[in-house]
């Protein structure tokens, strides 16, 4: 009897520990148009298996550290299981309204500010302690400037950076609205300059030089084909 008491006991502290591996891993501000009101937090474990503990939070500071939201994550799902690889996608109401899809956590507590401040992920540990699983300080002065609108922070394809937006829900559903997320198309990037010889003649040092309108990824889908009539 005593041995199942304390099994019960150690339980959600070895639930806790299993939560190490889960992480922001995108962000969403505003929509293309400038519109604050769809704004999304896509979590993902990327650790062993686990399932959603009730200490689970999400907290969100400004620069000057005024607290903004710090919400429970786990209300609607407790005690489900979180595979690896799997998301959660915590947004605002307006998610549903231009992503056509209401996000697993849906609250009117969001509210990011586009310019900078700091997310934290967490587990409540006692009344005052935490173990931060996660944390993305992005804005001036910052490891991470803001993106643009219709760009999502994110590090899917390295370091945290603008990207173009791919939010993903819990059951695997992925949201697109071309009107609000900004995507990458071939007209983001444009050839700005190339040279071919140097004055005095020589081939050996031809470079092509690309430009983008903004602050993108780049990524192995990016491809330059050159065709030559002679040498």
């Amino acid at each position: 009897m005593l041995g199942a008491l304390l099994l019960l006991l150690a339980w959600p502290a070895r639930i806790a520990s299993a939560q190490t591996g889960i992480r922001v891993s995108e962000v969403f501000f505003a929509c293309a148009g400038g519109d604050t009101t769809v704004q999304f937090i896509e979590l993902e474990n990327t650790g062993p298996d686990t399932v959603f503990v009730s200490s689970l939070r999400l907290e969100y500071r400004l620069a000057d550290l005024t607290q903004r939201f710090n919400i429970g994550l786990a209300s609607t799902f407790l005690g489900q299981p979180w595979p690896r690889g799997g998301h959660l996608l915590v947004g605002s109401p307006g998610v549903q309204t231009e992503l056509g899809s209401r996000a697993d956590i849906a609250t009117t507590a969001i509210a990011l500010s586009r310019l900078e401040g700091r997310i934290t992920l967490f587990n409540q540990v006692g009344a005052t302690g935490r173990a931060i699983r996660h944390q993305v300080f992005y804005g001036q002065d910052q490891p991470v400037a803001a993106p643009p609108d219709g760009r999502s922070l994110s590090d899917l394809t390295g370091p945290f950076g603008a990207v173009a937006p791919s939010p993903q829900k819990r059951d695997g559903t992925r949201l697109s609205s071309p009107g609000c997320l900004l995507l990458d198309t071939i007209e983001d990037f444009r050839i700005s300059e190339f040279m071919l010889r140097c004055p005095s003649g020589r081939n050996t040092s031809q470079f092509i030089e690309l430009q983008a309108p903004t602050t993108l990824v780049m990524t192995d889908r990016l491809r330059i084909r050159a065709r030559a009539t002679d040498d």
